[in-house]
């Protein structure tokens, strides 16, 4: 019995725990929306749709101020709603309101180091995008949260400009690709003989 009102005690704890966390804004507005490349059109903001078909993840990676490695916030992704480019949906709940930063103060003014990241949900393979990390002084668990985002022309350093996710694959995507294929023609080609 004593296990068990300890494990209830311990689960109880990181609940409250997991809550009580320094927070952002991780939502964005038309006049930061994220931007698409690289399908055949000059760029231009997303629409969900080419989020589906392009099987696009947008991530929150997290870790101490200047931090060279980064841990993923699990699951992490930012869904493209109605509004072409701006994320609605991060875990069900409206982005623009607080988003948590695991293992930091509730109290905010915890300093993380944060970084924006788009991939293929399918394969896993990572877009190219144009974020590098940035050292963010995180607002309260109860709000207002910080703002991460600004616009195209902005100059503060300790904001993210749009992100621009280019769907091409990389070069090294595509030779990979000429080798699978030519393994298999050179494969069939014995077959036939």
């Amino acid at each position: 019995m004593k296990k068990q009102l300890l494990a209830i005690a311990f689960v109880a704890m990181a609940t409250v725990a997991s809550y009580a966390q320094g927070t952002i804004a991780f939502g964005n507005s038309v006049g930061t929306a994220i931007k698409i490349s690289g399908t055949g059109t000059a760029t231009h903001n997303m629409t969900a749709a080419e989020q589906a078909q392009f099987n696009i993840v947008i991530g929150v990676y997290y870790g101490a101020a200047g931090a060279a490695t980064l841990t993923q916030v699990a699951p992490g992704t930012g869904v493209i709603g109605t509004t072409a480019g701006v994320i609605s949906t991060i875990l069900g709940n409206n982005v623009k309101d607080l988003y948590s930063i695991p293992g930091t103060s509730a109290d905010g003014g915890t300093v993380a180091s944060l970084q924006i990241r788009a991939w293929n949900a399918a394969t896993g393979e990572q877009y190219a995008v144009n974020t590098r990390p940035i050292d963010v002084v995180l607002g309260p668990a109860a709000g207002p949260a910080q703002v991460i985002w600004q616009g195209a022309t902005g100059t503060n350093p300790n904001r993210f400009i749009p992100l621009i996710i280019d769907v091409v694959p990389e070069p090294s995507t595509i030779a990979l690709g000429v080798l699978g294929l030519g393994s298999l023609l050179l494969f069939r080609r014995r077959q036939a003989k």
